[in-house]
Order: structure tokens, then C-alpha cells, then sequence
């Protein structure tokens, strides 16, 4: 089996919706991706494995990463290396609500099937404005400027296996 060595989605593995002295666990989240890397999640050991970013959204996120986004997240495949990107809430929601799932989401799944004859539900795509298409932008640049980071340098000055970032799911 192949195992994954950077992973760029914009969901996180997992969002901190409690502070980090509570003693409530943050569990991974169920989605498509999410089931479908698991098994090619490779343990971090402090050099090389798998990094995941993704977009920091979770209430308390911020209090379970280092300064860069960085945190060590136990998984059942070992620890993951996990670094989250902060965006503002326009700039997030004009990327994912108003370009992502307002616009590609319904255009792409047009062209292989007549989704709008086929279910009940079907979002008409609507065109961004200007605003929204520089959020998008600037979110999508933020991914690749992280991603180019970790193939100059991976793992350079982030979290390791002995980090006080580190938390179970």
C-alpha cells in the first residue's frame, strides 16, 4: 500500500471545538477524504511521514498549534503531522461557500450527468463576484505557498514527535 507523504484539503483532519484544559477529545471528522487517506496515512517520526494542511476552522484551534499552524495529532496509523492555515471569515466563506460549493461544486458535477433532471436538489451555479474570486485566490495561494514549504523543506523548525502540540483523537 502506498502511503500518502502531503495531504492539502481544505477541511482539517479533525477541528478543536474545546479549549485545550477541558477534558473533552477532539475526534476526527467522517467525511469522503477523510475515509478514503486513512490507510495511506504514514506515522510521523519527526523527519518524514505524512503532513496533512488544512484549513484551521475549528472554535479552538489556535490553542492546540504552535505559532506556524503546526500540531502532532495521534491517529490510529500513528502520529500525523498537521498544520492548519488561518483565514479571516469573508475570506473563507467567499472561497468555500460562494466560489467552491456555490459555483465549482455544481459546474464540475454538470458535466458528466444531468444532476438537475436527477435529484430534487440542485444547486444552480451562480458566478462569483470580485471579491469572492480574490478570496479564492488568496485561500488557494495560501495551500500552495504551504504545500511549496514542505517540498523545499519538510519538516524544517515544525512540530516533532516530543512537541507539547500533540493530542489524541
Amino acid at each position: 500500500m502506498q502511503q500518502a507523504g502531503l495531504i492539502l484539503a481544505n477541511r482539517a483532519y479533525l477541528d478543536h471545538e474545546s479549549p485545550r484544559w477541558a477534558d473533552s477529545p477532539s475526534s476526527a471528522g467522517n467525511g469522503g477524504l477523510l475515509a478514503a487517506v486513512r490507510p495511506v496515512i504514514a506515522p510521523w517520526d519527526g523527519r518524514s511521514g505524512t503532513t496533512w494542511i488544512g484549513a484551521g476552522l475549528g472554535r479552538f484551534d489556535r490553542e492546540w498549534t504552535d505559532d506556524r499552524g503546526f500540531e502532532l495529532i495521534e491517529t490510529p496509523r500513528g502520529p500525523l503531522r498537521h498544520r492548519r492555515l488561518y483565514f479571516g471569515s469573508s475570506t473563507w466563506h467567499g472561497h468555500y461557500a460562494e466560489v467552491s460549493n456555490s459555483f465549482l461544486w455544481p459546474l464540475f458535477h454538470l458535466v458528466r450527468h444531468d444532476l438537475p433532471a436527477r435529484t430534487g436538489y440542485y444547486p444552480v451555479p451562480s458566478t462569483p463576484g470580485g471579491p469572492d474570486w480574490r478570496s479564492f485566490v488568496a485561500v488557494n495561494t495560501a495551500f500552495a505557498e504551504a504545500a511549496a514549504e514542505e517540498r523545499e523543506a519538510p519538516g524544517a523548525g515544525s512540530t516533532t514527535t516530543s512537541s507539547p502540540w500533540s493530542r489524541t483523537s
